[in-house]
């Protein structure tokens, strides 16, 4: 993070607007891609594992730091040094308690950006959730 510059807010506007832009924009760019570069951040889905969601490596890598930024901001429940780990369901508080969305789509979409950096990772694979309490997922900040 540079010097002064304040951290990118963890809301709703930034996830979309960040997670919009690390997406393919189309199968043809995907594919060009591919061809040229040959890497892709593949993702499952937290909410459908059927899914799996393919990131640009090079604009996942340009919003790194933003992502870092807003993930630092969850609840201490979800940091290595403090809690641990804390249930996907909180994934849409801020450190504070407030919440930053009421959707969990916006919450699977910080999540995805989170795992695709290494920066927020599950506990145990996704398809094992059903062990934990609440059947969910449990996710711990990995910096």
């Amino acid at each position: 993070m540079e010097e002064n510059k304040t951290p990118t807010a963890l809301c709703v506007e930034n996830v979309d607007r960040i997670f919009s832009d690390c997406l393919f924009r189309s199968h043809a760019e995907h594919d060009e891609y591919v061809k040229n570069q040959g890497v892709v951040i593949k993702v499952k889905s937290i909410q459908n594992p059927g899914v799996t969601v393919c990131f640009h490596s090079e604009r996942l890598e340009s919003h790194k730091e933003e992502i870092k930024e807003m993930v630092l901001q969850l609840p201490d429940g979800f940091h290595k040094d403090k809690g641990g780990g804390w249930s996907f369901l909180n994934l849409c508080q801020e450190r504070n308690g407030d919440l930053w969305t009421g959707f969990h789509t916006e919450a699977e979409k910080l999540a995805l950006l989170g795992m695709a950096t290494h920066v927020l990772m599950p506990l145990v694979p996704i398809k094992d959730s059903y062990l934990l309490p609440g059947g969910m997922p449990y996710f711990r900040i990995e910096i």
